[in-house]
């Protein structure tokens, strides 16, 4: 249940393998705070953890780590 995104910022998901951030690709702005899920069609062989970021719109070649709001172990 992540809150709405402010304007200009979009939600990244980042697999975590081998203690570094994967990018997974963006969540449309409209599935946040729903109970919708996202079908994710990047390749994953592997993952140690799963992270929700937020970041600029589009994206961002790495996550913020102050900007983290989910973490979990796989």
């Amino acid at each position: 249940a992540l809150p709405p995104a402010p304007k200009g910022m979009q939600y990244q998901l980042w697999a975590i393998q081998g203690g570094k951030p994967v990018d997974m690709g963006v969540l449309p702005n409209g599935l946040a705070g729903t109970p919708m899920m996202q079908k994710i069609s990047a390749p994953i062989t592997h993952s140690d953890a799963f992270a929700i970021s937020l970041e600029r719109e589009g994206g961002n070649p790495a996550p913020t780590a102050d900007k983290i709001y989910v973490m979990g172990k796989a």
